[in-house]
């Protein structure tokens, strides 16, 4: 689930009356994560708007079941008894497998959100739009929308480019090194008469 869809159950669960929420504050009068009692075994108390009711379970064979009672006032401080938190964390947007668009794998999607919260990136939804508008811009030029992705997986980056092909070169006969000439087998023989020349002219 998103974060957005864990936070929406919460309200739907303390509305009906199955868990109980207590705001939390740090010394300097800041906002931490709040503290939440689930009531196991108890029965909804109400029924929210835009919502079907929850059936009761189905009675079961042997001695009936009682149910817990209802707990005391909240006091200061947690309570022992079976406590979980939720990390107040920004809210980020997870398309789901049925609203990812242009062929997207949701595995290759989920490693491209993961990597965005590991930079300390996570999208918007307003990102997430632009991101899904870039990958249909390069399917349209032939691109694999995938294959996209997982390059900005493996590298690490925020966006989505066109794959590169990975630096390589067009292969390239041997070359002669450089100051290097032909060998000339005349020029070599007459390398004394050449030099005795050269130095004639310099002395004259």
């Amino acid at each position: 689930m998103s974060i957005r869809a864990i936070r929406k159950h919460l309200v739907l669960l303390e509305g009906l009356g199955l868990l109980s929420r207590w705001a939390q504050k740090r010394e300097n009068g800041s906002n931490t994560t709040d503290l939440f009692k689930l009531k196991i075994g108890a029965l909804p108390t109400s029924t929210p708007r835009h919502h079907v009711p929850v059936p009761p379970p189905a009675p079961r064979a042997g001695p009936p079941r009682h149910l817990v009672p209802p707990p005391p006032a909240p006091r200061a401080g947690p309570e022992p008894s079976l406590t979980t938190t939720v990390s107040k964390e920004p809210e980020t947007t997870h398309a789901g497998a049925d609203a990812l668009p242009h062929g997207i794998e949701p595995e290759t999607w989920e490693g491209f959100l993961e990597i965005r919260h590991k930079i300390g990136k996570p999208p918007t939804e307003r990102a997430v739009v632009m991101i899904f508008r870039s990958l249909g811009k390069m399917k349209a030029e032939g691109e694999d929308v995938n294959a996209v992705l997982e390059q900005s997986v493996v590298n690490e980056w925020a966006g989505v480019f066109p794959v590169k092909d990975g630096g390589r070169k067009q292969k390239q006969g041997p070359q002669r090194p450089v100051g290097r000439e032909k060998f000339d087998p005349v020029a070599f023989v007459n390398r004394g008469a050449t030099r005795r020349q050269e130095r004639d002219v310099t002395d004259y």
